[in-house]
């Protein structure tokens, strides 16, 4: 930021430079934060039920100001009044299974406004599976994918995407159709086109701070050049008068008895 202010009645030479001058005062921005957030705990012990201790801590500029320094879990403030300081202030949480992907921050009013550092003592991204991760279909018939998942404390979105553009719940008409249950949701594709052939799936899955993961899969779909009918029973059959005989009539391949059309003749 530049400043400038000029005063017209200085008399000529007071600064060596004539009657109108004028002075310019430079502020230059601060180059580096006046706060720094570091855990003390190594990554690897951090789990549910175990403690965090996080360190905050204000550079020589801002500390011996009396500006009071404090942690933060979103809005909730971690400290007392007379735990705060305003040079170093730790904190130290029992971590709890909720606050996976929580940010805990520490916050001072500065003489650049209010700023902030963070930290993110418990991040356990979830874990899922993608089954098939590969699938090969005939056009016509349906795609069926399957996502399972568990996360910490517990999975809140699940979200489809083929060939990344996100896929929404669809009601029953549609040729996609995305079902949830406990701890899988499952994406179907109907009656499926050569065009959706080499297809790449996606299923991301995410917990209520917003930690996530992904699984990828695959769609092939395969035009059936030659469909054939199978008679079961087939060839000649003899049966005693005014008895009862069932025929089954199916496709090969086999995957598309359940969408072709049959019709019947004696």
């Amino acid at each position: 930021m530049y400043m400038c202010a000029y005063w017209p009645d200085c008399p000529a030479g007071d600064v060596g430079f004539g009657a109108k001058t004028a002075r310019v005062t430079v502020s230059l921005p601060k180059d580096s934060p006046s706060l720094t957030c570091n855990s003390l705990s190594t990554e690897l012990t951090r789990g549910v039920a175990t403690e965090v201790a996080l360190q905050c801590t204000a550079t020589k500029e801002l500390a011996g100001r009396g500006l009071k320094l404090s942690w933060f879990r979103e809005d909730e403030r971690l400290l007392n009044p007379d735990q705060e300081a305003d040079d170093n202030v730790y904190l130290r949480h029992l971590l709890q299974a909720d606050e996976n992907g929580l940010r805990f921050y520490c916050e001072v009013n500065g003489p650049h406004g209010k700023e902030s550092c963070s930290e993110v003592p418990l991040n356990i991204p979830p874990t899922l599976s993608l089954t098939p991760t590969s699938q090969t279909v005939y056009e016509g018939t349906d795609a069926v994918f399957t996502c399972t998942a568990s996360g910490m404390p517990y999975i809140q979105t699940f979200t489809w995407y083929v060939e990344e553009t996100r896929t929404l719940m669809k009601d029953s008409g549609s040729r996609v159709l995305v079902e949830k249950g406990d701890g899988t949701s499952s994406l179907r594709l109907k009656r499926v086109k050569t065009s959706a052939h080499s297809r790449s799936i996606a299923c991301v899955v995410a917990v209520p701070s917003g930690v996530s993961a992904n699984a990828t899969g695959s769609l092939m779909v395969q035009k059936a050049e030659r469909v054939e009918a199978v008679l079961s029973p087939g060839g000649q059959v003899d049966v005693p008068p005014s008895t009862s005989v069932f025929f089954t009539c199916s496709a090969l391949p086999s995957e598309l008895t359940s969408v072709a059309s049959f019709a019947w003749s004696s």
